[in-house]
């Protein structure tokens, strides 16, 4: 028999080489969600759950109303005092314009008037965010209220728009496109 080069030896003389082994690393399995480890989150029962936002019912005319003759209460004494210490009738009208205009942009409120705190209503914006520190569409959406007796221009406008698509709604809603809702 003749012998091969690598001393391997054939009976026809052919060399057949030795079978090389290589040894490769094992090949790992790809990393599923399964296999990251998620920190655990305690559960939360569904009565324990509450939300910040609020419930987006529109509120009824009276208790629009009555949170309406609340804030011109406090703007009136607001501006009884400012007038009574300052003697002076132009700047008790400013003040009782400027807490009518700013009243529903208080951040110190979360966006609400005294009166829509006490009968728990809020004005927000028709994506129902909030009017706190939004002082462009507050004060647009009161503009009408500064100016006396166009509150009653308001009211009438309220009442004659029951029962039709801007039901609920004054001109200084539609023009800040807001509306008023009621809150727990």
């Amino acid at each position: 028999m003749p012998s091969c080069s690598d001393g391997s030896m054939t009976e026809r003389g052919n060399s057949i080489p030795k079978p090389t082994i290589r040894t490769t690393p094992p090949v790992k399995p790809p990393v599923t969600s399964v296999d990251i480890e998620r920190p655990k989150v305690p559960e939360v029962k569904k009565e324990e759950y509450r939300t910040s936002a609020p419930k987006v019912v529109e509120t009824d005319l009276v208790k629009r109303f009555l949170g309406a003759l609340i804030d011109a209460l406090v703007a009136g004494t607001v501006a009884f005092i400012v007038g009574t210490i300052t003697g002076s009738a132009f700047l008790q009208y400013l003040a009782w314009g400027l807490v009518i205009l700013t009243r529903d942009s208080l951040p110190i409120l979360e966006g609400q008037s005294i009166g829509k705190k006490i009968m728990k209503t809020k004005a927000v914006k028709e994506d129902g965010t909030s009017l706190s520190e939004d002082w462009i569409t507050g004060a647009t959406r009161n503009i009408l209220l500064a100016i006396p007796l166009a509150g009653f221009v308001e009211c009438f406008i309220i009442l004659t728009r029951s029962g039709k698509r801007e039901a609920g709604l004054r001109l200084g809603d539609n023009w800040s496109k807001t509306k008023v809702i009621s809150v727990d």
